[in-house]
Order: structure tokens, then C-alpha cells, then sequence
């Protein structure tokens, strides 16, 4: 580890660890204004997008409007695939705030925000100057994942949290010995088995397990059963609110509700057991996504994990961020559910390790290492400013051709050019710190416009909110009902009408349905709706086509 107090003063402001009281407190502030805007930007105009944000502000608001807070129900319907932290979060922001796009993500956003502290407090103990501080949570929260993430009404960006909080605990614990660590470690694991169940508690077990053995491989024995113990007490406390919360859901729902909590939706959906929903991919998956991993900042993560092998023996907090970064990847390969979101909690790590690759290029700027090792990051941020320009093109095709964006997108997006062209000179100067600086101040702009302006149409053109703001909607008499629904048409009718609405899953109860109700309105993705009587409205939604019948 680089001793950062012996770092002399240097020529790039930015990484300088000695600038005055007020220049610390001006660039910390400047730098949380920021976060905030590229987090909150738009995040209210935005309307709710995916799969995953209706059914998630569905069933927090079934829940809100039932104050059932045992069982999480969907249209009405027993919703088991996760436990209910998420959901209560929602509602406790929907008592405060009220129902609406920005409450049903308000929980995601502090989750990020409380992750980007957590971050924090790790570099201030390993003592990195202020300033390389900010410049790596600023990579972090400008991750394209992590950014999408931190913006979305799910239950993965308080899993991050969660598993964050727990492995920087445990590592301090393994470190020190000392136990008052081990408090905020089953906090953690807490809030990560009450996120997403089995799979929450796995991840943590995923880097502790492999971190624990390779670090106690030259200890003798009594220590290492010693602190073996302690890590199950950390573990088994941190289960207590999931047992609870189970014992609960038993004595409310039965033994069918408590096995398909712990197993069905949990085991067996790692198993292949699964098939609804269970996102089935080959042993590959996430290999082939590793390229899009950490966008855009891989090149730069790249750097930090050469860095740390390049030193040889890996011991201690190196150990901790090379088991958090790959053994997640290589152990969730082997289960049969993936998706690229189950690889969010190991964006830390890629952080941690910008950490330290941005230390170093405090130094390379002073000419302290060779300029063989200086070689491998001026490459490394080539590629990341090629990465840059990818994306700031991509920002101006949508301002200028798809939606037709106004004089401030405009001008934030040239601004942004002009940054991303700072970062491109101080690079051919070979001048690392200034030049990353630069690009750094590009793509936060450009999350700014994105999420402020361009987000939100895109939204819209992937949202149901066209088809439940309808006039049809109006008339107080018409009875609704859903045909066929998929479980995000379902949560967008209970989130955007605020109540439970009938579900007909069989052409007989359609046909019973609308003899009863002569005066009804049938909302379907299926297309034999068009064979019915009545006035029948198609509304697109992202690919898909919605049909609304009314009579």
C-alpha cells in the first residue's frame, strides 16, 4: 500500500492532499452538488420504465393502500420472490412524500447515497487524500449500472448497500479482532437478506468465505477457529429479522407461502428449478458481459487490478477487493438465474480499486514511478476517453435527432464536448491527473442532461402511463378488469389506479366478465381482444402493443 502522507505536494491541484480548510470544504461541496444532480436529476419526470419498477411500486403500493405488511401482494395476489424491505421502505416514503414516481425510488436513491458514504469512511481510513476521494466515489456514481441503479424502484441498489456494509465490517473485524465490528457486519447482512433472501445472504458468503481462507491460510489454529466463530454469530444475528419476518409470513400464509419464500423462489431459481421468471442463461453469461461491466470506467478499473498484481503477494484489503471483484463473477456463473444486475454489489470494489489507480496517477503526474509503469494507464485512459466520446455522442444524436432537445440540453451537452476535449489535451500531454479530472467533469455533465431531459422521453416511450392515463379511466362505472396481465401490467394498473384490479386468466372468465358488466374497460397484451365487440385502442409500450377495449 502506497503510504499517502509521503506523497510530496504536487503540480495538479486536483490530487493534491495539501490545499487549504476553505479549498477542501469548497470541493467538497461542489462535489456533492453534483452527486445529488446526477442522481436526482429528472428522477420525477421519468415514469416508471421496466418490468421490474411496476411490479416493485405495484406491490408498495398494494401494500400502502392494505397495510399488509406481512405478505407482499401484487394485483392482489401473493407476490413471493422477495422479501419486503424494499417494499416497506416505499411505503414509509409514500406516507411521507406521497405515491409518485420519485417516492417509489427515493429508497434506491438514499441506498446509493448511504453506499457512496460507506465508500467514503473506507478511503478516509486508508488515509487517501481528499480529493482522490472524490474523484473515485464521482467514478462510482457516473458508472452507467450503478447510475441506472441508484434511479430505479428495486430492491438491488439497497442489496449493494447491504452486502457493502457487511464486508467492510467483516474485513475491519478479520483485520483487528476487534468485535464491535461485528455489529454493523450483521446490519448488513440484515438488510441483504431482507433485500433478496437466499440470494443476498450468498453473495456476502461469496467473497467472505474465499477472503477468510486464503487470509487465515498462515494463522494457527485457535485464531482461526476463533474468528470462524464469530463470523457464524455475525451471520446467525444477522438472520434474526428474515427468521422473524418468515415466522410471520407462516402463521399468516401457510406452509406453501414459507416454501416458496426459502426455496422455490430463492434455491431452486439458482438451481434450474425455477422457470417463471428464472432468467436461464448458459455458464458464459457474464463473461461475455464483463466488456460492459463498470462502462465507463473499466479501463481504469483494469488499471487498479494490475496494479495489485502486478505487487505479487496479495494480502490483507487488496486480498478483500480482488475476492469482492472476481468470485462473485466466477461462483454465479455456476447457477442456472443470471442477470448482469446480480453483478451490482461488486461495484464497490471496482471503486476501491479506482481508488487506489487514481493514487498512483498522483504520482505518475510527479514522475515518482518509471515511465514503463506510467505507460499501462496513459493507454488505459485513451480507451476510457474513446469510451467518453462514444458516449457523448450518443447524448447528442438523442438531443439533436430523436427528441429535439432544447438550448439547455444543447448547451450542457457542448459544454460537456468542451470538457471531454480538455480531458483529450491534458492526455496528449501526457498530464494523467488533469486529463481524468477533465473527462470525469464530461460524463457527470452528461449524466446530468441525460437524466434531466432525455431520460424521462425515453420513459415515457417505455412506460405504461400512456395506457392508464386514459379517459376511459374517467368514468366512474366502468368495471376494469386485466386478461392475461404480465406481472408489470399488473403492478402499473394497482401503482397508477390505486387499487386492486380484477384479473380474467381464461376466455370463459373474459366472456363472464363482460356479460356481467356491460359497461366495462379490458386491458391485454393479447391480440384476441381485437375479436371482441366494442371500441378497442392500441397503445404502444416500448416493443410490446397494449390493447384497451372498452364498451
Amino acid at each position: 500500500m502506497i503510504n499517502q502522507d509521503s506523497v510530496p505536494p504536487g503540480r495538479n491541484i486536483v490530487f493534491q492532499p495539501g490545499v487549504d480548510w476553505w479549498q477542501k470544504r469548497l470541493l467538497i461541496t461542489a462535489v456533492i452538488t453534483v452527486i445529488m444532480l446526477v442522481i436526482f436529476s429528472g428522477i420525477d419526470d421519468t415514469p416508471l420504465t421496466n418490468s421490474t419498477e411496476t411490479r416493485v411500486a405495484g406491490i408498495a403500493t398494494q401494500m400502502y393502500l392494505d397495510q399488509d405488511y406481512v405478505v407482499p401482494k401484487l394485483n392482489g395476489q401473493p407476490f413471493l420472490e422477495k422479501p419486503p424491505l424494499y417494499s416497506w421502505l416505499t411505503v414509509v416514503s409514500y406516507k411521507i412524500f406521497g405515491i409518485s414516481y420519485w417516492s417509489s425510488r427515493l429508497p434506491s436513491a438514499l441506498a446509493a447515497i448511504g453506499l457512496l458514504i460507506l465508500l467514503s469512511v473506507q478511503m478516509r481510513a486508508r488515509k487517501y487524500p481528499i480529493a482522490v476521494q472524490l474523484v473515485s466515489i464521482l467514478t462510482l456514481v457516473t458508472m452507467a449500472e450503478f447510475w441506472s441503479y441508484s434511479r430505479t424502484a428495486s430492491q438491488d441498489m439497497v442489496l449493494a448497500f447491504g452486502v457493502a456494509l457487511s464486508l467492510l465490517s467483516l474485513y475491519r473485524y478479520l483485520d483487528s479482532d476487534h468485535y464491535r465490528y461485528l455489529v454493523p457486519s450483521a446490519v448488513g447482512i440484515a438488510i441483504a437478506a431482507m433485500a433478496k433472501g437466499v440470494f443476498g445472504i450468498s453473495v456476502i458468503i461469496m467473497v467472505v468465505l474465499p477472503y477468510f481462507l486464503l487470509s487465515n491460510r498462515d494463522k494457527d489454529r485457535g485464531h482461526w477457529l476463533k474468528q470462524f466463530f464469530a463470523l457464524g454469530v455475525a451471520f446467525s444475528c444477522g438472520l434474526i429479522p428474515l427468521a422473524i419476518w418468515l415466522w410471520f409470513l407462516y402463521a399468516q400464509a401457510g406452509w406453501d407461502a414459507f416454501y416458496t419464500v426459502t426455496w422455490v423462489n430463492s434455491v431452486g431459481r439458482f438451481l434450474g428449478q425455477y422457470q417463471h421468471g428464472g432468467h436461464v442463461e448458459a455458464w458464459y453469461y457474464y463473461l461475455a458481459r464483463v466488456p460492459v461491466l463498470f462502462e465507463p470506467w473499466l479501463p481504469i478499473v483494469f488499471v487498479g487490478v494490475w496494479y495489485l498484481v502486478k505487487e505479487g503477494k496479495l494480502s490483507g484489503y487488496r486480498l478483500l477487493l480482488i475476492c469482492w471483484l472476481f468470485a462473485p463473477i466466477f461462483l454465479l456463473s455456476l447457477s442456472s438465474s443470471k442477470r448482469e444486475v446480480y453483478l451490482l454489489s461488486i461495484y464497490p470494489s471496482a471503486c476501491l480499486l479506482i481508488t487506489d489507480a487514481v493514487n498512483r496517477f498522483y504520482r505518475i503526474g510527479e514522475r515518482t514511478l518509471s515511465m514503463q509503469h506510467a505507460r499501462l494507464p496513459r493507454h488505459a485512459l485513451s480507451f476510457q476517453l474513446f469510451l467518453s466520446t462514444i458516449l457523448l455522442a450518443g447524448v447528442f444524436y438523442l438531443a439533436l435527432f430523436k427528441w429535439q432537445a432544447g438550448l439547455y440540453t444543447i448547451t450542457v451537452a457542448a459544454i460537456s464536448a468542451l470538457a471531454l476535449f480538455a480531458a483529450v489535451f491534458y492526455r496528449v500531454k501526457a498530464d494523467v491527473g488533469r486529463a481524468l479530472a477533465w473527462s470525469l467533469a464530461s460524463i457527470c455533465l452528461l449524466f446530468i442532461v441525460y437524466g434531466g431531459v432525455l431520460d424521462p422521453n425515453e420513459g415515457k416511450a417505455r412506460s405504461y402511463e400512456a395506457v392508464f392515463d386514459n379517459a376511459v379511466f374517467s368514468d366512474a362505472n366502468a368495471e376494469i378488469g386485466l386478461y392475461r396481465p404480465q406481472e408489470r401490467t399488473s403492478g402499473a394498473a394497482v401503482y397508477y389506479l390505486r387499487r386492486v384490479v380484477k384479473q380474467l386468466d381464461t376466455p370463459e372468465e373474459l366472456a363472464v366478465f363482460m356479460r356481467q358488466y356491460p359497461d366495462h374497460v379490458v386491458i391485454s397484451e393479447d391480440k384476441e381482444l381485437l375479436k371482441l365487440p366494442g371500441d378497442i385502442q392500441k397503445i404502444s409500450v416500448s416493443s410490446d402493443t397494449m390493447y384497451v377495449l372498452t364498451r
